[in-house]
């Protein structure tokens, strides 16, 4: 998911178009003498047109986002991405050879010969030699 650049309270008020909205419904500043039921009222409004701007951002920018849909075909090789385990560690699992592409995953046979699966996201396709 994309992250917005502004925090909670910062895109609250820079947005243009939550300042026009704030101002067709009458939401010009907050009064001090208005009872604390009002005000939290208020608050939470401000916050759900807050929520509801930051969420329309998010999926015009998922929207924008390229996906990289690589096919592998029976045979092909690949590295897959190990998690983290410490700063000095190989990134990268040692390459295996894939037997089924499925569409976000692909199936592979580990050193062990049991069959494993692995998704795209933490693959690499690998060009050298076994």
């Amino acid at each position: 998911m994309a992250k917005s650049k502004h925090t909670n309270g910062d895109g609250m008020f820079s947005s243009d178009n939550f300042i026009t909205k704030c101002k067709e419904l009458g939401i010009n500043y907050v009064d001090r003498n208005q009872n604390l039921h009002k005000l939290m009222k208020v608050a939470a409004y401000i916050r759900h047109l807050d929520n509801e701007y930051s969420e329309e951002i998010k999926t015009r920018i998922n929207e924008k986002t390229k996906v990289l849909n690589v096919i592998y075909k029976p045979g092909d090789k690949f590295i897959y991405k190990k998690n983290l385990e410490g700063k000095f560690k190989d990134l990268y699992q040692e390459p295996f050879i894939v037997i089924k592409d499925l569409g976000t995953k692909v199936t592979f046979k580990a050193k062990n010969e049991r069959i494993l699966t692995a998704i795209k996201v933490k693959i690499k396709r690998f060009y050298g030699s076994l």
